[in-house]
């Protein structure tokens, strides 16, 4: 899974967001804002890491067990996927 061309993560007033630019622009016009664990999974997406290679950093990150970070990470990846930011 990839991030598909075009969409790019910024710091706007103070929080990330992801948006779309060129052509991705044309399907996708608004802007997601991105927490500190979205932003992690979406550098993972980024570096080509998979859902179990990013869950595992999460866990090691934060707080949180193996089981959830991996169901948080699949659940927000099936979001990007749904919205056409992510493409296998």
């Amino acid at each position: 899974m990839k991030i598909k061309n075009g969409f790019i993560v910024r710091r706007v007033a103070g929080q990330n967001v992801a948006l779309a630019t060129g052509e991705a622009g044309r399907d996708f016009n608004s802007m997601i804002k991105l927490n500190g664990t979205a932003l992690d999974i979406w550098n993972g997406i980024d570096r080509g890491l998979s859902e179990t290679e990013i869950a595992d950093l999460i866990t090691e990150k934060y707080d949180v067990d193996a089981e959830k970070a991996l169901s948080d990470v699949k659940s927000f990846t099936a979001r990007l996927s749904g919205l056409g930011i992510v493409e296998d």
